[in-house]
């Protein structure tokens, strides 16, 4: 996989510090509202849930579009239980293993 272009986002904080004053490495996402980057930031994600060639695979012998097999098979929706928790634990897997 290619690098994400979110990962210029990325930036370290300084000054951060545990409640021992210890001082913690800390970073946070620095951004902009772009489009392209966010769009690739998204496919990035997708593909650590499934590969493209596996994906048009599947989702041709199920007989459903892209959309429709990932909302149905791969990614977790909304109304599931632990969907939202499920999803936002992966993009915080992904973002720190960036």
């Amino acid at each position: 996989m290619d690098k994400p272009q979110y990962i210029n986002w990325i930036v370290k904080e300084y000054g951060v510090v545990f409640e021992d004053q210890q001082p913690l490495n800390c970073y946070k996402l620095s951004y902009e509202i772009d489009d392209d980057i966010l769009d690739d930031w998204a496919l990035h994600i997708r593909r650590h849930y499934v590969p493209d060639d596996e994906l048009r695979e599947d989702s041709a012998l199920h007989r459903l579009t892209v959309e429709e097999y990932l909302r149905q098979y791969v990614i977790p929706q909304k109304g599931e239980p632990f969907g939202p928790t499920a999803r936002s634990n992966d993009i915080s897997e992904v973002l720190f293993a960036d």
